[in-house]
């Protein structure tokens, strides 16, 4: 898909050099830019090129005619200092995080540009993980937290999705958006054509780990009872096919619904979280006859995707206390107990990755580097 031509006009010198090295640092397989500081430059330029200008950033002082940039694609005003003009939807304030600079701009240039389609943000082979797990206290969001955190470690790219009744995503990630997991599905049940963008807009990057994004939690535990598994497979389809993301770790509910079937069939592997303890074993039992069922009828490929990783070890689980066919040798990975394992740090928790669980949690992520690259 062909690049948006970005045209930025500012007297600012130094600050439309950072703009354009923003752009171009971040999103360069999105956005073709060229800059001006004056305005008869801009004005020469727009007369032989108008037609070529997806989208012009005008700042303030330029005294170009409303002729000179009139078909120049859609047109957004950089406002300085001053305030914004009451009901000027065009017009965005300049001096802000540069990934929100980006998203009002191109909430502007997607509601004017009725033909426009969000490209892909990236080349990555996405992989999309589930933790999973038949009943809760199993430490899924341990382990769905700790995978985050290691892979960006690695270097990878990563989104934290975390569709649990009771979130604990604002524990671990801080990060500044209006929008929640709320609006997000409100943007998917309503569609349209700029889903994508309105997907993309809405992450967070956490504010002290690199690479990673997240949604902030949804408004209400209610928003997640409804039935939303059209709009929670199209979610996850969205995030992967952006391919701006190595690894996508989704932190799943301990039930299985519709919503959550959905979820399961969309991701590439299922992480099945279990313990030593016998109740949770029973559960689990319980689960895969069900998934075995839907298996049997739906054909949806669910057991094939399934990896058990035993969490909480004290020692090696006995077999009795393991599902069918969960013999050592089918064991993803083993997780042992570790006291005073969530930290605090930076006003948040994190966790300590300097120990026996830092180690499992390093082979966790081990397998997920032999297995990079999923359908997109």
């Amino acid at each position: 898909m062909a690049r948006i031509h970005v045209v930025i006009a500012d007297k600012d010198e130094e600050y439309s050099g950072s703009l354009v090295d923003f752009l171009l640092s971040h999103y360069s397989s999105r956005f073709e830019v060229t800059s001006f500081n004056e305005d008869s430059f801009l004005r020469d330029y727009l007369e032989k090129k108008k037609e070529s200008v997806d989208l012009l950033l005008l700042g303030p002082g330029f005294t170009l005619e409303k002729r000179d940039w009139d078909g120049a694609g859609v047109v957004v005003f950089l406002a300085g200092e001053e305030p914004l003009p009451e009901n000027e939807k065009e017009t965005i304030f300049k001096y802000q995080c540069g990934e929100r600079l980006v998203n009002q701009i191109m909430d502007i240039y997607a509601r004017k540009n009725s033909k426009f389609s969000f490209p892909p943000g990236g080349s990555k082979k996405t992989r999309v993980v589930a933790f999973y797990s038949a009943a809760g206290g199993t430490g899924k969001t341990t382990l769905a937290v700790g995978s985050s955190l290691h892979s960006a470690w690695e270097g990878k790219s990563v989104f934290y999705l975390n569709l649990e009744m009771t979130p604990s995503t604002e524990l671990f990630f801080s990060g500044e958006q209006g929008c929640s997991l709320s609006n997000v599905l409100f943007f998917l049940r309503k569609g349209g054509g700029d889903l994508a963008h309105k997907v993309d807009g809405a992450r967070c990057e956490d504010c002290f780990h690199n690479g990673i994004y997240f949604f902030k939690p949804h408004a209400s535990a209610l928003d997640l009872k409804e039935n939303l598994a059209s709009e929670l497979r199209l979610l996850v389809n969205i995030l992967g096919l952006t391919r701006r993301y190595d690894r996508i770790f989704v932190d799943m509910s301990a039930c299985l619904d519709s919503n959550n079937l959905a979820v399961l069939e969309a991701c590439d592997e299922i992480m099945m979280v279990v313990t030593g303890d016998v109740v949770q074993a029973k559960k689990t039992n319980a689960l895969l006859k069900e998934l075995q069922s839907i298996e049997n009828s739906k054909g949806a490929g669910l057991l094939g995707k399934i990896k058990y990783v035993v969490n909480m070890c004290e020692t090696r689980n006995p077999p009795e206390a393991r599902p069918p066919g969960f013999a050592g040798q089918d064991v993803y990975c083993e997780v042992p107990r570790v006291g005073s394992l969530v930290i605090p740090r930076h006003g948040k928790y994190g966790l300590d990755l300097n120990s026996c669980f830092g180690e499992a949690i390093y082979r966790l992520n081990a397998g997920f580097s032999q297995n990079d690259g999923g359908r997109w």
